[in-house]
């Protein structure tokens, strides 16, 4: 902060480092109009939200802030979102696709709330089988040796 600024009453002093929440603003279901649990695993929340499925990274925490029209020209945005965005949707279709990933063992929870510790957390470890779905096995193959060849020439 530059300077003194208030926010609902609260002043924010000059020079102040403001921490954003990502967990909250990631979490929370205002900006889908989500009617599921944020935590759950639910395809239908895209598919169900009133607007169809739409640019779903427009204005989401993930890409930076600040990132709008401010006096006629866009500041702070992140030059990297839609490859970003098309790079996760490519990988995780492609694993849907080619892999069966289940628990290693059914009876076993997978606790989402379990996180390391420190300043740059990450979700607990669990085991699980990632299995080559039937018939892909020889294609993924056939994939990666052709990827070997042709990075060869570089």
């Amino acid at each position: 902060m530059t300077e003194d600024e208030w926010y609902h009453r609260m002043r924010i002093p000059a020079g102040a480092i403001l921490i954003p929440n990502h967990w909250g603003m990631c979490f929370n279901p205002q900006p889908y109009s989500q009617k599921y649990y944020p935590q759950l695993f639910e395809p239908h929340r895209w598919i169900d939200r009133p607007g169809g499925v739409g640019e779903l990274w427009k204005g989401h925490a993930a890409f930076g802030f600040g990132r709008w029209y401010i006096d006629s020209f866009l500041s702070r945005i992140c030059p990297g979102r839609y490859l970003a965005a098309q790079s996760i949707f490519l990988i995780l279709a492609n694993l849907c696709y080619s892999f069966e990933v289940v628990k290693a063992n059914e009876g076993v929870v997978v606790d989402t709330y379990a996180y390391t510790i420190g300043f740059n957390i990450e979700q607990k470890h669990f085991k699980c089988s990632i299995t080559p779905r039937p018939g892909i096995a020889t294609a993924i193959e056939r994939e990666v040796d052709a990827t070997w060849d042709a990075l060869k020439h570089l």
